[in-house]
């Protein structure tokens, strides 16, 4: 095994969170510096739902899973893979509050556990 630090949880220069609004649908990649810039819903990756949702097991929780590991993780082919298994554990199950917070850090861990899984 190497010692050098995985790619996926080494420490970022810039700290990023991903929220959405209570109505549901809106996410915003939000920038350490307060700068909101809209997450774009990856439909080339996966064509799911014109709409992101969340606290359920939705076409639009799915298309929010795939565009949250695609610009987390800058690997298509992860989100891809795994935007199902994110729905179940991520973004269905506990329920969501009214409002959406997720790290960037928490959902690069997240597909390097599932990757480290799947090679076992």
């Amino acid at each position: 095994m190497s010692d050098a630090p995985c790619p996926l949880t080494a420490p970022l220069p810039v700290s990023i969170a991903y929220v959405g609004g209570a109505n549901g649908q809106d996410v915003s990649v939000l920038l350490e510096s307060d700068e909101k810039e809209s997450l774009p819903p990856r439909h080339d990756i996966a064509n799911l739902s014109p709409t992101f949702a969340w606290g359920g097991r939705s076409a639009g929780a799915q298309q929010l899973a795939v565009a949250l590991i695609a610009h987390a993780t800058g690997d298509d082919a992860a989100a891809k893979a795994h935007y199902e298994a994110f729905v179940e554990e991520a973004l269905a199950s506990p329920p969501m509050p009214v409002e959406l917070h997720m790290p960037r850090w928490w959902i690069r861990n997240w597909v390097q556990h599932r990757k480290e899984a799947a090679r076992q």
